[in-house]
């Protein structure tokens, strides 16, 4: 069963009293209670960024605790607001883990849908996307956004020592490690190893990860649900999603691999059938310790025709279009079948415009040149 609502969303999304269902802009009103969340987020952010990748910070930072309380005062009385719902997105992370993530998510989500047309930020002369930027950077687009790092640190373990999403991924890395003294040295530095990890495993309840799974696919289902709305409403300004989608992706994978024995317990499968980590290694044992062996990874069917690899090549293009509709991969790939399926003369007709630079290509080439054209009567 997945973790219980962390907070009432409906009463968040009421509209605001008052002259607008939107209510104010805050930076335009001077509102104490924005700029109380937009300080504690800041001071939040330089506080983590002090710290070493692999610190905690011993608890939840006390700024990201005003941020939890301050931002829905803000959202059910003052401002339909995407800045502050990104900040309290963030917080909710910190505090609760992918269950706060998805009913962050189902928040801003709702937002979008019932206030769009006065939801804050306002745009300005950078059009809508000023409006969606806040959830833009927590994806990030050129680099990671703000909620990549966090998701990765979240425990997927509550064994005496807790791992996360990055040091599931450590203790992969380590484990193809065949050269001992290197491996030795790696752990000497503090690496996670494979045997620790499952270690925190065993000693995590069944149920523990029964739960984890289903939050981290609500958190999916939430932000794929969230994606799709914007896509409605800003269409190609929409923020890009890829970043949040394969971290959240690769934690569900994680927890579904290395607790498949845990999970196998309440379901009654063979964990035997559990895919390995990220479907091309298995961790197998050998002499002391565990060394990674490539897995043969094997399709469910084999493309035996041309046609048939242009109609995988479609069927990527729709998956892109559906879920990163701002990204060019799917137009690009739709472009490749299209050509693909001319013959050399028309595909140099549309790549070579000029007529003679075409002919001496067939020419050099040795191709076949089209029959030259018909001419008119006139």
């Amino acid at each position: 069963m997945a973790s219980p609502q962390i907070f009432d969303i409906e009463e968040l999304l009421q509209p605001i009293e008052g002259d607008s269902e939107s209510g104010i802009d805050l930076r335009e009103n001077a509102s104490a209670d924005y700029y109380t969340v937009k300080d504690a987020r800041s001071a939040a952010r330089a506080a983590e960024r002090s710290m070493d990748v692999e610190d905690d910070a011993g608890g939840l930072l006390p700024e990201w605790r005003t941020i939890l309380e301050v931002s829905p005062r803000i959202l059910r009385t003052q401002a339909k607001d995407l800045e502050v719902t990104a900040w309290f997105i963030e917080a909710l992370l910190r505090a609760e883990g992918y269950a706060g993530l998805r009913d962050g998510f189902a928040l801003a989500r709702g937002l979008v849908e019932r206030f769009w047309d006065g939801l804050y930020p306002a745009p300005d002369e950078d059009g809508i996307a000023t409006r969606v930027g806040p959830l833009t950077g927590l994806n990030g687009e050129s680099a990671d956004g703000t909620l990549i790092q966090p998701i990765r640190k979240v425990p997927l373990t509550m064994g005496d020592i807790p791992y996360s999403l990055w040091q599931y991924e450590q203790a992969i890395e380590l484990a193809k490690i065949t050269d001992e003294a290197r491996r030795q040295a790696r752990i000497d530095n503090g690496a996670v190893t494979w045997e620790q990890f499952e270690q925190s495993v065993r000693e995590t309840p069944a149920p523990e990860f029964k739960t984890l799974v289903e939050d981290i696919q609500g958190a999916i289902d939430e932000f794929e649900a969230l994606g799709k709305i914007l896509y409605d409403k800003a269409g190609y300004d929409s923020p890009p999603a890829g970043n949040i989608r394969n971290v959240l992706t690769a934690a569900l994978d994680a927890v579904n691999y290395a607790a498949r024995d845990r999970l196998a317990t309440l379901s009654g499968d063979d964990p035997a059938a559990a895919d390995s980590p990220s479907g091309s290694t298995e961790l197998v044992a050998t002499g002391g310790g565990a060394v990674a062996a490539t897995a043969k990874v094997q399709a469910s069917g084999a493309v035996t025709t041309r046609e048939e690899a242009f109609k995988v090549l479609l069927q990527v293009a729709d998956f892109f279009r559906k879920t990163e509709p701002h990204s060019p991969i799917s137009y690009t790939l739709e472009e490749v079948v299209r050509r693909g399926r001319m013959s050399l003369q028309e595909l140099l007709q549309e790549l070579i415009t000029d007529e003679e630079t075409r002919r001496q290509f067939f020419i050099a080439s040795g191709a076949k040149a089209p029959p030259p054209a018909e001419q008119s009567g006139y």
